[in-house]
């Protein structure tokens, strides 16, 4: 497909600037994952060859079509002629029209000599650090400004896609795991509570299943077992509501104002926090960054680092959960959030690594983690990525659903097996072998 076949009449389309071939690596892994969020990316990879032409055509779909200019800002782009020209322009366009935003500058890393005509723009820094993070910013900016894109995005691009050599797809079905844990069955009953005095101090009960709603506590947790845990005054035990009664109908009466959406968050808290309380139970370390909570196994936590488990095919494998990385250490790592879906809830975990010298001592520098990340896990491809991740959720019960117990309450099930969907498109991988990147941290 040529730029000129791609260039249509409606400004839907994101232009990314940036070095060739030097910041080719992020500009391709961003424009993919715009791409598959349905969004129309314009990039320049090795299909113009340069010239009148060329400048004629990007100068084109920057006055006609963009709606929105990235730019990725790195040592090497800010003193390529051809970004600067870019950039330039786009600016023009922005000022002459008086629109806000139209330029957004993205660090790829710090930058020594930032152009004095972009430098006082608003930018996304996380890329420096943290590509995911910095993806979700530009997402977020991106729904924003409410940038137009397809509903069905991976099918409308497939063509797309191929073309940038980002993944190779083909029409067929094909079965998906998801990183999407269905939660079975969880405690039966909310408690609601009313302290006598003021209310306690969240920090010394932030770790547990307890929250506030309206002036009042709401736990998981019976009157015995809350009454342990907030010590420094006595509260007053309101009632004991179903669970699904509170969702639906019931928190009303201890917010008047609240929303469906704001119930459905405080649930999704108090589950959050009996998966942390889980996690400290099995030994793991968390690591607490700005806006993240970070979980990771520590070294020497399993017999030679190692998860013996039945994959997702329930064939019998294992996985090196920590190694050695050249002088440092990598560790399985893992985030979450709860989800729900219609009325059921779910926890979606996903997998990352972290590196720590021989004590566990994380690395201090973000951009030196994010660096280890790339280079040590850039030929991870899903193969490996879904194998860690069921080791990780069949080693929490031994490969049996995973149950918290509430005592009186019943209990919280998870299932260790992931949501499976079914795709009329293949993702074709490149096979890896099974011992890469397993090395032992004892060998």
């Amino acid at each position: 497909m040529s730029l000129n076949n791609s260039i249509k009449k409606e400004k839907n389309i994101i232009f990314i600037s940036h070095a060739t071939p030097e910041d080719d690596e992020l500009a391709i892994w961003l424009a993919s994952r715009l791409q598959m969020a349905g969004y129309e990316v314009w990039i320049d990879k090795d299909e113009l060859k340069g010239g009148e032409k060329f400048w004629e055509d990007i100068q084109q779909t920057l006055t006609n079509n963009t709606v929105k200019f990235i730019c990725i800002l790195s040592n090497i782009s800010v003193n390529k002629e051809g970004v600067k020209d870019e950039i330039n322009y786009a600016l023009s366009i922005e000022r002459e029209r008086n629109l806000n935003d139209f330029v957004l500058p993205i660090l790829k890393e710090s930058v020594s000599q930032m152009p004095i005509n972009i430098a006082r723009k608003n930018y996304i820094g996380e890329f420096r650090s943290d590509w995911g993070k910095g993806l979700e910013r530009v997402l977020n900016f991106l729904e924003k400004h409410l940038v137009p894109k397809e509903k069905n995005s991976i099918s409308n691009d497939i063509e797309t896609l191929i073309r940038k050599q980002v993944v190779k797809l083909e029409q067929g079905a094909e079965t998906i795991m998801s990183n999407q844990f269905e939660i079975k069955q969880l405690p039966k009953f909310i408690y609601m509570y009313k302290p006598m005095d003021k209310m306690p101090r969240t920090y010394k009960y932030y770790r547990h299943p307890i929250r506030e709603l309206g002036g009042y506590l709401i736990s998981f947790y019976c009157p015995e077992k809350m009454q342990s845990i907030i010590t420094e005054q006595e509260l007053k035990y309101t009632e004991c509501i179903g669970l699904n009664e509170f969702i639906n109908v019931k928190y009303k009466q201890y917010a008047l104002n609240a929303t469906q959406k704001d119930i459905d968050n405080i649930i999704k808290t108090l589950i959050s926090k009996t998966f942390d309380m889980l996690f400290e139970e099995k030994q793991l370390r968390n690591f607490q960054g700005a806006y993240t909570s970070d979980w990771w196994i520590p070294n020497n936590l399993l017999s030679k680092n190692k998860i013996q488990f039945c994959n997702y095919k329930n064939e019998k494998t294992h996985r090196a959960m920590v190694g050695k990385s050249i002088q440092y250490i990598w560790h399985f790592c893992f985030r979450y959030r709860i989800r729900k879906n219609n009325e059921n809830f779910y926890i979606e975990i996903s997998p990352r690594t972290i590196y720590t010298d021989e004590n566990d001592n994380i690395i201090p520098s973000d951009t030196k983690l994010n660096k280890l990340r790339i280079s040590r896990t850039k030929n991870w491809y899903n193969e490996k990525w879904r194998e860690l991740l069921t080791a990780f959720m069949y080693w929490l019960n031994n490969g049996q659903d995973i149950v918290i117990n509430f005592e009186n309450n019943g209990v919280l099930v998870c299932s260790w097996k992931p949501e499976f969907f079914e795709s009329n498109i293949i993702i074709c991988e490149d096979k890896l072998n099974i011992d890469e990147g397993d090395l032992n941290y004892e060998e």
